[in-house]
C-alpha cells in the first residue's frame, strides 16, 4: 500500500469517524473555548450579497466556539503504526449534522507532537518531518510551535468544514488543501486556496523526546495557537483525487482561521 493511498484511507475514516462520534452523543456541553472567523463562498445559501460572507457576521455566524469533541484512536495496524486523534470543533451543541462544524483528523500524534516541540537530538539533528512540519522561523509560534501540514496528498492531518447550521438546506462539506504538490488538488481556477495547516501549542503532556507511541490522554489538554484552512467543496476534491474530468464545479469555498483550547473529555462519546 503507497502512502498515498494511506493517507486516502486515513481522509475516509477522518470524515466517517466525525460522523460516528457525533452520532454516538454529540457535543453536550461546553467544554472549551475558539476563534473562527474567514470568509466563506457559498453561491447556494441565501446570504445577502449573493454567496460570499464574511465568517463569522452579526447575523448568523458567532466568534466564539464552545463545544469541542475529540478522540485518540491506538494504532493496531502493523502497516501503519501510529495512533491518531479525531477533532472536532463546531458552533452549536448537538451532532455535527446540526452544526458548523471545523474538524482534524491527525493521522500520526507522534508526528504532531514532534512539530510542536521542534526538539534538536544530541548529534544536531532535528527531531521533526520537515516534509509535514513546518518549522521555518518565520512560522513558528508565539511559544515556539510548529506548524503541522493539513491538506489530501502527504501531510498527515486533514481538515474538513461543513455548514450545516448556517447553510442546512445545502448539504455542503468542503476539505482543507495543502500544498497540492503531487497534483491531484482541483486547478487553482476552481479553487486557488493552498497551504493549510494547524500549530499545537499543547497536546497532551509529551516529554522533549516523544516515543513513538505517544498519544493524548484523557483528560488533557489540546490547544492550537493558531490554525489556517483553504478549504474547497469535497465532490471537487474526489473527483480531483480521482482523476476524473471534468472537476466539479465547487459549490463552497472558503478560508478560515482561528485557535482553541478545550481538555479531551473522558467518556465523552
Amino acid at each position: 500500500m503507497t502512502g498515498a493511498e494511506m493517507r486516502r484511507i486515513l481522509r475516509y475514516a477522518g470524515l466517517l469517524g466525525v460522523g460516528a462520534v457525533a452520532l454516538g452523543t454529540g457535543c453536550n456541553s461546553d467544554n472549551g473555548y475558539g476563534i473562527i472567523m474567514g470568509t466563506l463562498d457559498i453561491p447556494a445559501c441565501t446570504f445577502p450579497n449573493g454567496g460570499t460572507r464574511p465568517f463569522p457576521d452579526e447575523s448568523s455566524f458567532t466568534f466564539k466556539w464552545h463545544h469541542f469533541l475529540a478522540e485518540p484512536f491506538d494504532s493496531r495496524t502493523p502497516q501503519f503504526p501510529a495512533n491518531q486523534l479525531n477533532i472536532r470543533m463546531q458552533n452549536v451543541s448537538g451532532g455535527w449534522e446540526f452544526a458548523d462544524t471545523l474538524s482534524f483528523w491527525l493521522a500520526d500524534t507522534y508526528e504532531a507532537a514532534r512539530c510542536m516541540r521542534g526538539h534538536v537530538n544530541d548529534d544536531g539533528t532535528n527531531d521533526w518531518d520537515p516534509t509535514i512540519c513546518d518549522r521555518s522561523p518565520t512560522s513558528l509560534g508565539p511559544n515556539g510551535e510548529g506548524r503541522f501540514l493539513v491538506g489530501t496528498e502527504r501531510e498527515l492531518a486533514v481538515g474538513h468544514f461543513v455548514p450545516q447550521y448556517s447553510c442546512p438546506d445545502a448539504l455542503l462539506s468542503s476539505d482543507a488543501l495543502g500544498d497540492c504538490q503531487g497534483g491531484t488538488c482541483p486547478p487553482v481556477t476552481l479553487c486557488p486556496g493552498r497551504g493549510s495547516w494547524i500549530a499545537f501549542s499543547q497536546l497532551g503532556a509529551p516529554p522533549a523526546v516523544v516515543p513513538r507511541d505517544f498519544k493524548v490522554g484523557n483528560g488533557e489538554p489540546i490547544e492550537a495557537s493558531a490554525f489556517h484552512v483553504e478549504l474547497c467543496d469535497d465532490s471537487s476534491v474526489q473527483d480531483a483525487l480521482g482523476h476524473l474530468v471534468p472537476v466539479t464545479v465547487p459549490k463552497i469555498r472558503g478560508t478560515l482561521d482561528g485557535h482553541f483550547s478545550f481538555k479531551l473529555q473522558p467518556n465523552f462519546r
